[in-house]
């Protein structure tokens, strides 16, 4: 019971300090801030060149490979024993080489968007400060908020 009383203080309180007229408040939206800032732009390049720089690794051992198949097909039968081994090696390297891309791919762009959204983090902070708002959101459906005053704080 103590705690539903502290909720709805607190609720009521933090409804009191967001309805007063001295507080300036606004929203922003994330999800389009974050998709048109310009370094997330300029830092998607980057990721795409080394990406496609992986792929054309990956491209290059998978046309060896078909070659590498062609010359089984055609070798004499008493040959492919051992070529087959061979090749399997170097199909297991393949897809090795694949999967370690594809998760250092995912882990580049994950630390891209780190980045970006500090760097986002940091000029709203600025922007809030600058312009004297109290509180700042962030409209994404978490219901973050990007900026707050300390005398916000109940």
């Amino acid at each position: 019971m103590k705690h539903k009383i502290n909720l709805s203080l607190l609720i009521f309180a933090a409804v009191l300090f967001l309805t007063s007229c001295s507080n300036k408040i606004a929203y922003i939206d994330i999800d389009q801030v974050f998709n048109e800032f310009l370094m997330k732009e300029e830092w998607g390049s980057d990721v795409k060149k080394v990406q496609n720089g992986r792929n054309a690794v990956l491209d290059s051992m998978k046309l060896e490979l078909q070659k590498f198949y062609g010359e089984i097909e055609n070798s004499k039968k008493e040959d492919r024993g051992e070529l087959i081994l061979s090749f399997q090696k170097k199909e297991r390297a393949y897809y090795e080489m694949a999967e370690d891309f594809k998760a250092r791919n995912q882990e580049l762009t994950e630390d891209y968007d780190v980045q970006i959204f500090a760097r986002i983090n940091t000029l709203v902070k600025q922007y809030g400060d600058d312009n004297k708002y109290t509180i700042i959101l962030g409209a994404n459906s978490t219901g973050n908020i990007m900026y707050a005053k300390k005398s916000a704080n109940i």
